[in-house]
């Protein structure tokens, strides 16, 4: 019972004495794209896996301790492409603290990293180093609130992209290519979200400048492993769509609906000049397998026939990449020299080989002064050493001086 008490009364002890800090990450170093599958159709899109974010962060010992906790907000990131949960930063090969990857998805405008300083920090320690994120964009895909609102974060050409943590703002800037496709013709689109272990996928039709009279809109899949979510369906429509082909604004639309675990028929009419129908949905993600889709699309333009397109196209996956953080470590160390000043220097370091960097606090010996006096006209003094990390004495003799008064009688 005793020892239950002393674990519950360690664990509050901890977590009261543990507090939010911010401003460790202090830098956005850059923001780089590679491809992450071999497919012709990648491009620099900030949706299009992987861009890599590099952060410099700063843990220091004499403002942060162990159990305090630290966020990074990184608004209009969709979620980090890579399997870890999370990321340690790590400095000489010691984790000074652990992050989580938290991914926005569908459910938050950002996606972010909670992090919580190891019982390695301490307070004479500083520790420096670089994070890399692999992730991509959020720049829409359906109806959603989240999607529509983080469809307008950016614009082709050179953006400014910026981290939040607590009140310090980190930016850097990247250049997004905007989509080389048509927005005219039928548009396709799948991207996953590993949270719900699904595929978002979302088909248009071919755009009816003048409106639409009806339409249909179906998919199917032959594929044992694939399954619609028939619960996630959304109908609209858009008057706007951005650099990327996805919708910017929603509205709704009449609609009726078939669907069953492998395929999905949407009908649909009246939709007005100037507007574009939609259907999203989600899907089972399949891993690493590639599958098929059949697509099916049959339109009446408002005033001209039917139209009808019929296309099979294969997705493929795309690789993930790992978070990494390296960096080196500041140690704080005193020494008592025979100065009269405190002074700082920093030992020889290289930081293309060297993984710490030592800065030496020079403290001058403590003294102690022991006053003498004797008969004399001048003050002395003499110095009792002793060695590093010892106490010196200083004697100092004063003068005293003697007189002699002859006292003189005057006589009258």
């Amino acid at each position: 019972m005793v020892l239950i008490q002393a674990i519950v009364l360690l664990i509050w002890i901890q977590l009261v004495s543990s507090k939010e800090i911010s401003g460790i990450f202090i830098g956005f170093d850059s923001l780089t794209w590679n491809a992450a599958s071999d497919l012709p159709s990648a491009y620099q899109g900030p949706q299009i896996p992987t861009w890599t974010a590099e952060l410099t962060w700063f843990l220091n010992g004499e403002s942060a301790e162990p159990g305090d906790t630290f966020t990074l907000i990184m608004p209009c990131v969709f979620k980090f492409i890579t399997n870890q949960n999370t990321v340690d930063l790590i400095a000489d090969g010691t984790t000074y603290a652990t992050c989580n990857l938290n991914s926005g998805e569908e459910f938050t405008t950002f996606s972010s990293l909670s992090c919580t300083v190891s019982s390695t920090l301490t307070t004479y320690t500083q520790a420096r180093g670089t994070l890399h994120v692999p992730l991509t964009f959020n720049v829409g895909s359906s109806g959603t609130s989240v999607s529509l609102t983080d469809s307008t974060c950016f614009r082709p050409g050179v953006n400014t992209v910026t981290f939040r943590d607590g009140d310090n703002e980190i930016s850097t800037q990247a250049t997004f290519q905007g989509s080389p496709d048509d927005p005219s013709p039928d548009r396709y689109y799948q991207r996953v979200i590993p949270s719900l272990n699904k595929v978002s996928n979302l088909v248009y039709p071919p755009n009816c400048p003048n409106g639409y009279s009806s339409g249909v809109i179906s998919f199917s899949s032959s594929d044992s492993n694939f399954q619609l979510d028939c619960s996630s369906l959304d109908v609209g429509m858009t008057n706007q769509l951005n650099a990327w082909n996805f919708p910017t604004s929603r509205d709704s639309l009449s609609y009726t609906r078939s669907c069953s675990d492998k395929s999905i028929t949407v009908n649909f009419q009246n939709v007005p000049a100037g507007s574009r129908p939609y259907i999203s949905v989600l899907s089972a993600f399949l891993g690493t397998k590639t599958y098929s889709i059949n697509y099916n699309l049959r339109y009446t333009c408002s005033g001209s026939r039917s139209s009808s397109v019929t296309k099979t196209i294969s997705w493929a996956p795309y690789r993930n990449s790992l978070a990494d953080s390296n960096g080196a470590v500041v140690v704080y160390t005193t020494s008592t020299v025979t100065a009269t000043t405190t002074g700082v220097t920093t030992l020889p370091f290289n930081p293309s080989t060297d993984k710490t960097e030592t800065i030496l606090v020079l403290v001058p010996i403590p003294t102690t002064t022991i006053t003498t006096s004797y008969v004399g006209v001048t003050t002395s003094y003499s110095t009792i050493s002793a060695p590093i990390g010892g106490t010196a004495t200083v004697i100092v003799d004063k003068p005293y001086h003697f007189y002699n008064y002859n006292l003189h009688r005057m006589d009258r």
